[in-house]
């Protein structure tokens, strides 16, 4: 399975061209980035977190392509939920923003990333010492044995 980023242009192909203006634009206050990036990111890092319940994740913010429809329904609905205007939220959006919801559940709770921390001071002295032991046992101690 191919690993893929998330980009705006996934995200414009859920919505459509009116949305995607009005949510980059209309729903921010002044002085504030555009809401698509930060969405994407969330739900990308809530699915990774999950995923890493069950797999390995490659490295980046990359999820596997057969995921990709559940996050972009995420994504489109916390998008949309930020209008004031709620026809957008269709009743077949809504299903499918639920069903996306439960597919992420089914993944388990959200692992947090844990960094690989290599401590140098073991590993440059990783040479196994070897010495001699001495014999406890010897032919008068065996009692007969």
């Amino acid at each position: 399975m191919s690993w893929i980023a998330l980009t705006i242009t996934d995200v414009n192909t859920r919505l459509a061209g009116g949305e995607v203006t009005a949510v980059q634009t209309a729903a921010k206050a002044a002085g504030q980035s555009d809401p698509v990036l930060d969405i994407i990111s969330g739900v990308v890092n809530e699915l990774r977190g999950r995923l890493r319940n069950r797999t390995q994740l490659e490295a980046g913010a990359k999820i596997p392509e057969g995921w990709a429809p559940h996050a972009l329904a995420i994504i489109r609905y916390r998008l949309c939920s930020r209008l004031p205007a709620k026809s957008l939220m269709t009743p077949a959006r809504e299903q499918e923003y639920r069903d996306a919801l439960d597919a992420f559940k089914e993944l388990g709770a959200i692992l947090p990333e844990i960094p690989v921390v290599v401590d140098t001071a073991v590993t440059q002295n990783a040479v196994p010492m070897l010495t001699t032991r001495t014999s406890i046992m010897d032919r008068d101690a065996q009692d007969g044995l």
